[in-house]
């Protein structure tokens, strides 16, 4: 998403906050939604676009408020600080701006369903940041298998338009009068 385009969806930080609240997190999990559909959508800005759109502390008190919703989630004694909020906010920025808002709700999602494990008496941010770079190498493998995907659905669909009936039968007079290439072209494809 170009910054003009996001500017006129969301003209002030709080209406972005409003539209990738942590409820949205429920929502891409529901909607069975992957790292590599979230990355392809246009409408769907980075961390580094979202600092600067708006400022370089826009992106950091929005993932504070991801980051709180998974520390009010977990039933542990010893919450994130503040600070540890703070922090763990500016290493994820730093590390992975090019991740997108809705990545980071999806990650987190992710999270308070157990898919990267659990907190036993503390929130750990290290656990939280080990997390996130198991998420990025999952979504770079989703990806990829998502462009292999469409590249195979685009071959399918180019061999499956094939030729009409009266080009297939100028193509086998061919070959019966001896046309290599149209012997060729009447022969059955290898299976990949």
């Amino acid at each position: 998403m170009r910054l003009k385009e996001l500017y006129h969806r969301f003209p002030k930080p709080e209406q972005f906050f409003i539209a990738y609240n942590p409820d949205l997190q429920v929502r891409l999990l529901a909607d069975g939604f992957t790292p590599a559909l979230l990355a392809a959508r246009p409408a769907n800005p980075t961390l580094a676009l979202l600092g600067e759109l708006y400022s370089p502390t826009t992106p950091l008190e929005w993932l504070k408020i991801q980051l709180g919703s998974l520390n009010d989630f977990t039933e542990v004694h010893t919450k994130l600080t503040p600070e540890q909020l703070r922090e763990t906010s500016r290493l994820i920025l730093a590390a992975w701006p090019g991740l997108t808002a809705g990545e980071i709700c999806l990650f987190i999602a992710r999270f308070k369903i157990g898919e990267y494990g659990q907190f036993y008496g503390a929130i750990d941010p290290m656990k939280i940041m080990s997390a996130l770079h198991r998420f990025a190498g999952e979504r770079v493998q989703e990806a990829e298998r998502y462009e292999r995907e469409k590249s195979r659905d685009r071959k399918v669909e180019k061999e499956a338009k094939g030729i009409t009936y009266e080009a297939y039968l100028e193509v086998k007079r061919r070959a019966e009068a001896g046309d290599n290439e149209a012997q060729q072209m009447l022969k059955r494809p290898s299976p990949e």
